[in-house]
């Protein structure tokens, strides 16, 4: 028979809570689950805005869509870590996208996938680029050619905690 839970339960009863987990719990202050249902992110981002590359500005965090036409890694010498670096188009113009140290993501993003990205634009070089941008493949529902038909977001494209 399992246990009956309550708001005033300890956290330790619930299922899939191990003792690292747990921990983690503990010292952000989550004793009961009362506690863990009302503990809420002290800030949110506002991917909300989706905008063309083109109207990109400096400084802005918002949200892109587009394809990605290349992508390749980049082994520093001097560091010895990876540069994952990414050409995302869209109808308007093209930016580049780079992450560190995550070379998988050359398999998770190939090259004529549909994403999109959110982050704060910067000023690489002498050009625009978005570092280390949260991102998201899209999915294009059954015969829709482009990502206005895409599924719902999950990370980009709306008020993520």
């Amino acid at each position: 028979m399992l246990p009956v839970i309550s708001l005033n339960s300890p956290i330790e009863h619930l299922k899939k809570v191990g003792p690292s987990y747990l921990k983690i719990l503990h010292k952000v202050g989550i004793k009961t689950v009362k506690d863990l249902l009302f503990y809420f992110p002290h800030r949110y981002d506002d991917f909300s805005q989706i905008v063309p590359i083109s109207q990109l500005r400096v400084g802005q965090t918002a949200t892109i869509s587009g394809k990605i036409s290349d992508i390749k890694n980049i082994r520093t010498w001097k560091k010895r870590m990876y540069v994952t670096e990414a050409l995302i188009e869209d109808k308007s113009g093209s930016i580049k996208a780079v992450w560190f140290n995550q070379p998988y993501l050359i398999q998770t993003l190939q090259k004529g996938r549909l994403i999109n990205l959110s982050g704060k634009a910067t000023f690489a070089g002498q050009s625009l680029c978005l570092s280390n941008p949260a991102y998201e493949t899209l999915k294009t529902r059954r015969g829709s050619p482009s990502w206005r038909g895409a599924a719902p977001h999950t990370h980009t494209g709306r008020l993520v905690p």
